[in-house]
C-alpha cells in the first residue's frame, strides 16, 4: 500500500480510472486489516466451554519508514520467536503423549495490526464480547501473558540478561515464574514502572474496550521504565544487535538462542503449573524448550 499527501489526495488517487494506474500496482489508502493467527496446543475446545483460559500473546507486525528494510530482531521478532518456541514445546509434549489433559486451556495468539492502534487485539476482544469468537468468553480468561521486546541490547550484559515483568494483578503468577526462572538461571525482576507499557493486554483488561479488569496479566520485556532498543524501527534492528558483546567479532548466535530457550523453558513450566496437568507422564521440572 502507498500513501500520497493528505487523506483527500490519497482517496482521490484511489478513485482514478484504471488507465491512469496499473491494476497490478500498489493501492492507495487501503483499509488496514489482516488476520491474527491463533491456536491451542490441544484440539480446539467445544464452543462456549466453561474451562478457564490462559492467553499467551505477541505482536505480529511492526512499522518502518523504509519498507524493504524490515528486521525488528530486538523488538517484535524476539517475542514472536519465544511464543512459537513455547507452542512447539507444548506441541511436542502432546504428540509424545506425555501431556494429554489440563484443567485450564492454553491459547496462543499473534496479533496483527497492533502498530495501528491495536486493531488486532481490539477486534478479538470485540468478537469475544459479541460471542462471535465462540470458543470461550471474556469471563473464562484467567491469565494473560504478553511477550514484548525480549532481545537484550548491547548496553546489557550478554552473559546475565535481565527480563522485567510489568504486572496487572499478577503477583502470584510472577512469584511462580520468578521461582522457576531462578532455577533455570534466568534473571527476572518486577518493573518499577508505575503504569503498564503499551501492549495488546491493555485491551483485555480495560472495561472501556470490553475487557475485564480482574484478569491476572504480565507483560514481559527486556526493559524496565523505557525501551532500550536504540535501533527500534530501523534497518539496524537485526540479529547482530541482539545479545552480542562489545566486540562484534565475538558475536555468536548460540548466545541469543540459549537465552531465549531458557526463558521459554521458564515460561512453559510456569504456564503448565498454572494450567494444572490432569494427565501427565512427565514432571514439569523435566520440560525444556528446544534451543535449535
Amino acid at each position: 500500500m502507498s500513501v500520497y499527501g493528505s487523506t483527500d489526495s490519497c482517496y482521490r488517487r484511489a478513485s482514478l480510472p484504471t488507465q491512469y494506474l496499473s491494476a497490478s500496482g500498489p493501492g492507495f489508502c487501503d483499509p488496514l486489516g489482516d488476520y491474527s493467527p491463533w491456536g491451542f496446543p490441544f484440539k480446539a475446545p467445544p464452543k462456549n466451554e466453561s474451562k478457564e483460559v490462559i492467553i499467551i500473546a505477541a505482536k505480529l507486525d511492526s512499522i518502518s519508514l523504509f519498507l524493504p528494510e524490515l528486521s525488528f530482531g530486538g523488538g517484535e521478532v524476539s517475542g514472536i520467536v519465544t511464543l512459537l518456541s513455547m507452542a512447539e514445546t507444548f506441541g511436542r509434549l502432546t504428540r509424545s503423549g506425555n501431556l494429554t489433559e489440563l484443567e485450564k486451556r492454553i491459547f496462543f495468539v499473534l496479533f496483527h495490526g497492533e502498530s495501528w492502534d491495536y486493531i488486532g487485539s481490539s477486534r478479538m476482544v470485540y468478537d469475544i464480547k459479541k460471542n462471535a469468537f465462540g470458543l470461550f468468553s471474556m469471563e473464562n480468561i484467567s491469565h494473560f501473558i504478553d511477550l514484548s521486546h525480549l532481545g537484550i541490547q548491547e548496553k546489557r550484559a550478554a552473559d546475565e540478561p535481565t527480563y522485567y515483568a510489568h504486572l496487572h494483578k499478577g503477583n502470584e503468577m510472577f512469584d511462580k515464574f520468578s521461582s522457576i526462572a531462578h532455577n533455570l538461571s534466568v534473571n527476572v525482576e518486577k518493573s518499577s514502572l508505575s503504569r503498564l507499557p503499551p501492549s495488546s493486554m491493555l485491551r483485555f483488561i480495560s472495561p472501556t474496550y470490553g475487557g475485564r479488569n480482574d484478569i491476572s496479566g504480565m507483560i514481559l520485556g527486556d526493559y524496565n521504565k523505557f525501551y532500550n532498543n536504540r535501533y527500534y524501527g530501523s534497518r539496524l534492528d537485526d540479529l547482530t544487535n541482539v545479545i552480542y558483546s562489545v566486540n562484534k567479532s565475538d558475536f555468536n548466535i548460540n548466545v541469543t538462542t540459549n537465552h531465549l530457550s531458557s526463558l521459554t523453558s521458564a515460561l512453559v513450566r510456569t504456564v503448565l503449573e498454572m494450567a494444572v496437568p490432569v494427565k501427565s507422564s512427565i514432571s514439569v521440572n523435566e520440560i525444556n524448550a528446544n534451543p535449535a
